[in-house]
């Protein structure tokens, strides 16, 4: 993880996705998913190496299904694009 600018991080090894986040008095604004459980896990943690702050909102810029089945490791709403809302709405609730 690299702090580019203040309370501003960004994971650029994840595989097929760069992520950030951005850390204010209240909480954590995470962008985007990593697409494999193992390494949403280790994004989700190394957040709260940062700061205690819980992560407040998770910002999707896709829809890819598997950045959004690792919505989960960050317990948080989701903020998306209409579009990602409505392919996210579209799946089965299955998925």
């Amino acid at each position: 993880m690299e702090q580019i600018a203040e309370n501003v991080y960004v994971e650029t090894s994840y595989e097929g996705i760069n992520v950030g986040a951005i850390v204010t008095n209240q909480g954590i604004i995470a962008i985007d998913a990593p697409s494999c459980p193992r390494q949403a896990r280790d994004w989700a943690m190394r957040l709260h190496s940062v700061t205690h702050r819980p992560v407040l909102y998770l910002i999707l810029t896709d829809y890819q299904g598997d950045r959004i089945l690792n919505t989960r490791w960050f317990n948080a709403p989701v903020i998306t694009h209409q579009i990602t809302s409505d392919k996210i709405a579209s799946y089965d609730k299955r998925y």
